[in-house]
């Protein structure tokens, strides 16, 4: 054997730069109460048909999801994806949910006479065997039968416990018993080795191989909690709101926007306002940055509220000139809420609404007007918001390929060099997509406020003519145990892109 080459010439080979820091989707996340969610995930979805096929074409979720996903945006691009997270709003036992039209078979479920079927409560395992449904003349007597046969377990959480048939959704669906309820860990657990008719969950397709939802208890958490749960899931999303009915005090209201302002422009929150409560709501958020209220009539529950978040879902900031006014947006299947002098009373409030004008006898209805709430500093308009979303999400997520990618960035020139160069690439995008807006003139107070932020009389130029200044310092600063460490902190000042909302023209005729 010779002696190895390696001994002389050792060559490691690898792939350079191929660390890849996913960018958040900026789709849209709808908070439900619906026990199909458990609270420990996220769902994701691809079309409103996956959304029906999991929560039933009955619900909420559907018919939202229906709006979101035909909206199709003036570039011809339409969501991609919508999520769903939990809001436990009271203490929630176990459940199962039992595979959609796999259980369906009487014969073959009264074939059953000497059944079992074990469940895992935290670190306990209970089976409860000898169970029969060979007397069952329907599917709910199935479901009555071993309602039964479950009660009589001395098991705290089989006690009171309901086991239903679910004839819409053509599944059995377990509840366990609500008192004492904590989040320990539940599940149904697969019999090992069961003689043929004897394994009730298969036969009711319980287990999660066979496409049964298994949920967890869960205890009641405050619907700000929720959000920050979600975002520490998850925080895939750009935009989210409640279902209807699910936050009727404007104290949790306020509560969640409060929590949604504190992320500083991460994401957007819609709220459906209503006749009843328009104003007092109004009042409550107004200061509050990043949430945006939508009047829609008692007489309709079409979700106007939607189409901002379908807007921004649709947006392709990858494409060329791609950002997107809110206003003048429009959706198959809402009706207009404001057809008449309201709208002057909802534009003082900073209210949208889906509006209706007519020309020539032809009704055009459409998104109006597109804003947010907040104060003089929060980006009032729903288009800047959402491009903000994007460029700060976009430059963090180079920023961080960066950190994983390269050997280290160094605490000088060469690194402050690094960084501009991450910061150019969301410069460059924000320029390509519309984001950053070139050539618009400057007020004398934001002349000065540039000015001021960079100790640079010649920095406004920059922003008013190629639409952008930024730079990059080094600092160093000392942590919690006191080690001194190093920080590059970077300024991006740029000129938004703000949308028109009105022409006014002058016909002067010689």
């Amino acid at each position: 054997m010779s002696i190895p080459f390696t001994k002389y010439v050792k060559i490691i080979s690898g792939v350079g730069g191929s660390n890849n820091v996913r960018q958040r989707e900026m789709i849209a996340r709808l908070f439900t109460t619906n026990p199909l969610v458990d609270p420990a995930t996220i769902l994701e979805f691809t079309s409103p048909d996956d959304v029906g096929a999991y929560f039933g074409t009955g619900s909420e979720e559907y018919k939202r999801a229906v709006k979101y996903f035909t909206y199709v945006s003036p570039l011809i691009t339409s969501p991609s994806k919508i999520s769903f997270a939990r809001h436990v709003a009271t203490d929630s036992p176990a459940r199962v949910f039992g595979a959609q039209n796999a259980a369906a078979n009487l014969t073959a479920l009264k074939a059953i006479v000497a059944g079992s079927i074990e469940f895992a409560f935290g670190a306990t395992n209970v089976t409860v065997s000898g169970i029969s449904f060979a007397a069952a003349t329907s599917l709910a007597d199935v479901a009555s039968e071993l309602q039964t046969a479950l009660r009589g377990n001395a098991q705290a959480e089989l006690a009171n416990c309901t086991v239903a048939y679910d004839a819409t959704n053509s599944r059995f669906t377990f509840t366990a018993t609500a008192t004492g309820v904590t989040t320990e860990a539940f599940n149904v657990v697969p019999l090992t080795a069961p003689p043929a008719n004897t394994d009730v969950a298969a036969a009711l397709a319980w287990y999660e191989t066979s496409g049964a939802i298994i949920a967890t208890p869960s205890v009641a958490v405050a619907p700000a909690q929720t959000l920050a749960n979600s975002d520490n899931i998850s925080s895939n999303f750009g935009s989210f709101a409640f279902l209807n009915g699910v936050l009727t005090s404007i104290t949790d209201i306020v509560a969640v926007a409060t929590a949604n302002a504190a992320y500083n422009i991460k994401y957007m929150y819609h709220v459906m306002v209503k006749p009843a409560n328009y104003v007092a709501w109004q009042a409550a958020l107004l200061s509050i940055a990043s949430v945006g209220l939508t009047y829609e009539l008692d007489s309709l529950t079409e979700y106007p509220e939607m189409i901002p978040m379908a807007v921004q879902a649709a947006t392709d900031y990858s494409k060329v000139n791609s950002v997107a006014n809110y206003m003048f947006k429009q959706m198959s299947g809402v009706s207009p809420s404001v057809t008449d002098s309201l709208y002057k009373t909802l534009d003082s409030l900073r209210i949208n609404y889906y509006g209706q004008t007519q020309t020539a006898g032809q009704n055009l209805t459409f998104y109006q007007d597109g804003v947010l709430m907040g104060t003089g500093t929060a980006p009032t308009d729903m288009n800047v918001h959402a491009n903000e979303q994007d460029l700060k999400d976009f430059i963090g997520s180079q920023i961080m390929t960066g950190q994983l990618s390269l050997n280290r960035i160094p605490a000088n020139l060469r690194g402050i060099g690094i960084i501009k160069g991450y910061v150019q690439t969301g410069v460059n995008r924000g320029l390509n997509n519309g984001t950053i807006s070139i050539g618009k003139p400057l007020s004398a107070t934001q002349k000065a406020f540039i000015t001021n932020q960079t100790n640079d009389s010649n920095a406004w130029q920059q922003v008013q003519n190629i639409g952008y200044w930024y730079d990059v310092v080094i600092q160093s600063y000392t942590d919690t145990s006191g080690a001194t460490k190093y920080k590059a902190v970077y300024t991006l000042i740029y000129s938004k892109d703000d949308a028109i909302r009105v022409v006014e023209g002058s016909d002067q005729l010689i």
